[in-house]
């Protein structure tokens, strides 16, 4: 016998809601790419499942099985479908169009469908009134959409009407014609005002404060629309988040040192006497800390230390969209911009993680809305490194690297580089109970040269001479039971 749904994903444990849905599943199929760990399923279900309830088994089984994608294909039967179907149906259009963002807030839906009637004195009907020839239907029932923000042509060019009608056939096996209606033309400026980002609380976000739920959490209410009285409502839900402050509480800092060629931010100094340009030019050196980055932050400047940079070529093959991270070691801003693909060499320093000194322009992200930095200026600078400047070097001789559980982080080889720059002659090396750290050490040791490990341990002891029994009875240590 075949195995049911939720045992063939055993290590899926749904919550009730989700049991309630995979307990309607009649039938599926499983199309798995090993390679990528991507699992499309096609599923047939006894009634309608609603898309919520779908896409939390989807993102249930993701996360039990770490897949990379889980995707169902749901299939209902026919009589399930009515126009209350249409908020979850514009939910499925947005995986597969961009554009089903937006346009469809406060649209109404209605149906017309064609009815075949005939006259019982024809003579395709029989004495007993039923037909004895195919009627041929003059075309497909249609359903209208009446767009409160406009954008008909828009929707038609990018194939959305199709894109429903093939979703409605998808589901439940049925036909329907999309017709747009109601207000069809759109400006640029409702253009612009439709897609763009949603408002940021700026107070809640330099609090650290969780950003707005997605449009994706909405409430519904009854009604045939999408939105407004008659209609369904999608709304952030009014959920309790919770902040993360900063762990630095004292003031954030920056500054330039222009006799020495030096600058302070956070808590890194940098050296900016010979700058090496990437894109675009730097005239202004008036840093301020990174923490001081806002959303109305024009044309400012940072230092800080790259990381996390990432690119990804464009569909036409002719540009990257390329991301990093910056940090002073306070506070972090993430920078987010576009390069043609000929420039590929020009910006690949970047994937080494310099410090940089960086001019740009601050603003929400047009997709979800948090703090990005558009650069204007990238300049390589260099770190300048805390220095040991005793005639006398020292010889640390309590040391623990991240081998020591909660008690450092260091890797062990960076602590033989470090010593190295340093000047000093040796170090001793202690992790917590374990020499875990050792062949590392050693081997890095043997690499750079001119440094001597003192390999030891913090060591635990143990008085082996308490008493472990106590009590008397005269009982077999072999035989008998002992409670310990």
């Amino acid at each position: 016998m075949a195995k049911s749904f939720l045992e063939k994903f055993f290590k899926y444990q749904p919550e009730y809601p989700e049991q309630n849905a995979c307990s309607k599943i009649t039938d599926y199929s499983i199309k798995l790419d090993q390679e990528t760990r991507r699992i499309i399923c096609n599923i047939s279900f006894s009634d309608y499942v609603d898309f919520d309830s779908v896409e939390a088994i989807e993102e249930g089984i993701k996360n039990a099985y770490e897949l990379s994608l889980m995707r169902i294909s749901p299939h209902f039967p026919s009589d399930k479908f009515s126009l209350s179907r249409f908020p979850d149906i514009l939910c499925e259009l947005k995986r597969r169009n961009p554009l089903g963002y937006g346009f469809f807030d406060n649209a109404k839906v209605s149906e017309k469908l064609h009815v075949v009637t005939y006259d019982t004195q024809s003579e395709l009907v029989t004495d007993d009134n039923e037909l004895i020839a195919n009627l041929t239907v003059p075309q497909n029932d249609t359903v209208n959409i009446e767009l409160f923000n406009g954008g008909k042509n828009l929707l038609e060019i990018s194939g959305c009407d199709r894109e429903i009608s093939d979703i409605i056939h998808d589901w439940f096996g049925i036909y329907r014609t999309i017709n747009f209606g109601g207000k069809q033309e759109m400006s640029i400026g409702e253009l612009e005002t439709l897609i763009a980002p949603p408002e940021i609380d700026k107070e809640a976000f330099l609090r650290r404060e969780a950003p707005p739920a997605s449009s994706e959490q909405y409430q519904r209410q009854n009604g045939n629309g999408f939105g407004g009285a008659n209609g369904y409502n999608r709304q952030p839900a009014a959920d309790p988040v919770e902040t993360a402050n900063s762990v630095f509480t004292d003031e954030a800092f920056a500054e330039v040192d222009y006799d020495n060629s030096t600058a302070f931010s956070g808590k890194m100094r940098f050296d900016i006497s010979e700058p090496e340009e990437i894109t675009g030019t730097i005239t202004n050196f008036e840093i301020i800390p990174i923490r001081h980055v806002g959303f109305e932050s024009k044309n400012f400047t940072v230092c800080g230390k790259v990381f996390g940079f990432d690119k990804r070529l464009t569909k036409k093959g002719d540009k990257y969209i390329a991301s990093f991270f910056i940090t002073d070691n306070d506070s972090s801003l993430v920078a987010k911009f576009l390069y043609n693909a000929e420039e590929d060499d020009k910006y690949s320093p970047l994937a080494d993680s310099p410090a940089v000194i960086l001019r740009g322009q601050a603003a929400p992200d047009r997709f979800d809305g948090t703090l990005a930095v558009k650069p204007l200026g990238i300049s390589k600078i260099k770190i300048l490194k805390r220095k040991d400047n005793a005639e006398e070097k020292r010889v640390e001789l309590h040391l623990h690297t991240k081998m020591s559980q909660m008690d450092a982080t260091i890797e062990p080889a960076d602590v033989i580089k470090q010593v190295k720059d340093w000047g000093q002659d040796a170090v001793a090396v202690t992790d917590h109970g374990n020499l875990q750290a050792f062949p590392q050490i050693m081997k890095a040791a043997r690499k750079i040269g001119g440094i001597k490990v003192l390999y030891g341990l913090e060591a635990y002891f143990v008085d082996d001479t308490a008493r472990a029994i106590y009590g008397e009875s005269n009982v077999s240590f072999l035989d008998d039971s002992f409670v310990i």
